[in-house]
């Protein structure tokens, strides 16, 4: 019979599909929707395809009602009768013969079996890391899970419903902070442990992820952080008690493994992988076996600011499943043009949301921060790797309007470019369209100077007719234009003791603000709106620092003082970037 595309006319293509959770399941029925004539076979592990993980620790904490069951995206029944999948579930691919193109096969109930391929597509993802902990050399305990598969829910489900009490997660990231935050809202006494300074670190910087560390332990859950599992001791087959170095035991009922994950990358045999066993795949998602592709967790793609990178999110890894199946049953021309990690995550009270490289990221990868005061500077303005970083903490809609709250931005670009590098932002909800918004930008190449000009809906309730995430763009341009000199906050705290010794640090909020916050003797404090009255109080044979609350009185006061013959500096952000727990 031939194809109604035109597509392989001569004979039936058989694809098989290795995992069928989001990327896998993408390209199956992407392969469907351009070939009615391919035969397509999912072979799936678990006895749930088309499984939303993403969800599990909102199941967990009954937020979604249903148990195991309500993750289905697509279920079995639609997968073989609207796309004609042979779906194959509770089946485990063994093996990958490349010479003879099969598979092999094993059943639940023993059985092997094998299966000839013409096109392979593995999403075989990730399996939970598991730190070298004592008390854990013969497996894991029946009260420890991880919360990766439909298997680990369950098993967090029944420990939940059981009357656990006491849980303790290993894993500041996305499903440590969910799970602890979901347990606690259930009313369980939940600790988070994680060996970086704060919570979310892996994703967020110093300056940002301090907020989401306090916004997790304002819902109860007890942190330690910066510091490592030792052991965790076990009675009658059960985990009673964790013990983290340099502490006395904590006892417990229950403990999650969320300190990351490893690539299912063992069916890749032969096969190039990269330096951390993630399976290499160029632009079409093909391996270098060019009939056998991959997508998902188990692969790296590129980055759009960091190059080749590691990026387990369920959006990418759909988009690379389309991309392979139109490679395979269409000839088509996708490609995977990469991705910047666009992430989001709400944290108690606070949404965080990242696009983008962070400081560390680009620090890692040999860029330098360069500032408008030289000597604290790293690199020069026009170095390839120079990054700048502003912050800014407006409303989320007009202050008139009720329930204005502050959107915490930090936003990293190139300095002489313009390149937006990355953005985070700690807020309300609105966090989520705002960091879409820079997320879009750099995708499409656009500049600060283009963020500048962004031309956002705007009413009261909904934003401001600067927005909150244009005005890093502001301040971002300035500083290209030379227009904005300084530095960010956080480096002008960072070096109090230096600038003092060098100039003139003045701080220009109120008189109020100061006896709730400063930075202590050796500040000189003239409010913004007093200072031409008073420029006879700054020494103008060195230069000024400046600073205010949230950066934009210190402008003001800059341009007044550069106006009158001051060598000025604002602090980016203010006293704001500094104390970004207190949002």
């Amino acid at each position: 019979m031939a194809s109604k595309t035109g597509v392989n006319a001569t004979k039936t293509l058989k694809v098989i599909v290795i995992g069928c959770l989001a990327g896998g399941a993408a390209a199956a029925c992407r392969v469907r929707r351009i070939s009615e004539d391919a035969e397509i076979i999912c072979i799936e592990k678990s006895a749930f395809p088309s499984f939303g993980s993403c969800g599990m620790p909102y199941v967990a904490g009954n937020t979604i009602e249903g148990g195991v069951d309500s993750l289905v995206v697509t279920s079995a029944d639609t997968l073989i009768n609207r796309f004609g999948v042979d779906l194959r579930l509770e089946q485990t691919v063994t093996a990958v013969d490349r010479a003879s193109k099969t598979i092999t096969v094993a059943t639940k109930d023993g059985k092997t079996y094998t299966e000839a391929y013409d096109k392979l597509v593995m999403s075989t993802g990730t399996r939970p890391f598991i730190p070298p902990i004592k008390g854990l050399e013969s497996g894991l305990p029946e009260n420890v899970t991880g919360l990766l598969t439909p298997t680990d829910l369950a098993s967090l489900i029944k420990l939940r419903d059981d009357g656990a009490k006491r849980c303790f997660v290993i894993g500041g990231g996305f499903i440590g902070v969910e799970t602890a935050e979901q347990l606690a809202k259930l009313g369980l006494d939940v600790t988070i442990c994680d060996m970086l300074p704060f919570v979310m670190n892996a994703v967020y910087d110093d300056d940002v992820a301090p907020a989401l560390t306090k916004a997790l332990e304002d819902t109860g859950v007890k942190t330690i952080l910066g510091a490592v599992v030792e052991s965790i001791e076990v009675s009658g087959g059960r985990a009673v008690s964790v013990t983290v170095k340099g502490r006395d035991a904590i006892p417990v009922d229950a403990v999650v493994m969320a300190a990351g994950n490893r690539p299912n990358s063992e069916l890749a045999t032969g096969m190039t992988l990269g330096p951390r066993g993630h399976i290499a795949v160029n632009e079409h998602m093909q391996t270098s076996d060019p009939d056998v592709y991959a997508v998902g967790d188990v692969v790296t793609v590129p980055h759009l600011v960091l190059g080749e990178s590691w990026v387990p999110l369920a959006g990418p890894a759909q988009r690379q499943g389309r991309v392979a199946a139109g490679h395979i049953a269409g000839g088509l021309p996708d490609t995977y043009k990469g991705t910047m990690a666009t992430s989001v995550i709400r944290v108690g009270a606070v949404v965080g949301a990242s696009t983008g490289a962070s400081e560390r990221a680009l620090r890692m990868a040999g860029w330098k921060q360069w500032c408008g005061y030289s000597p604290l500077s790293e690199a020069t303005k026009d170095d390839d790797k120079a990054y700048s970083v502003v912050y800014t903490h407006n409303g989320t809609h007009v202050g008139y309007y009720p329930g204005s709250v502050p959107l915490h931005a930090k936003l990293i670009f190139h300095p002489t470019s313009g390149r937006i590098l990355g953005a985070q932002i700690v807020s309300d909800d609105t966090a989520a369209r705002r960091i879409d918004v820079i997320a879009t930008a750099i995708k499409g190449g656009l500049t600060v100077e283009d963020l500048e000009e962004t031309d956002l809906a705007y009413a009261p309730e909904f934003g401001s007719p600067k927005d909150a995430i244009t005005m890093p763009g502001f301040v971002a341009s300035g500083i290209m234009r030379g227009t904005q000199q300084g530095m960010p906050m956080t480096m002008l705290v960072k070096h109090l003791d230096e600038l003092k010794a060098a100039g003139t640090v003045l701080d220009v909020r109120s008189a109020g603000e100061l006896e709730a916050c400063n930075l202590g003797e050796g500040v000189l404090n003239i409010n913004v709106d007093e200072l031409r009255g008073r420029l006879s109080d700054v020494p103008q044979d060195k230069p000024v620092f400046v600073f205010c609350r949230v950066g934009f009185r210190g402008y003001v006061a800059q341009r007044i003082l550069e106006a009158n013959g001051y060598e000025a500096y604002n602090g980016f952000g203010g006293m704001c970037s500094v104390q970004f727990t207190s949002y």
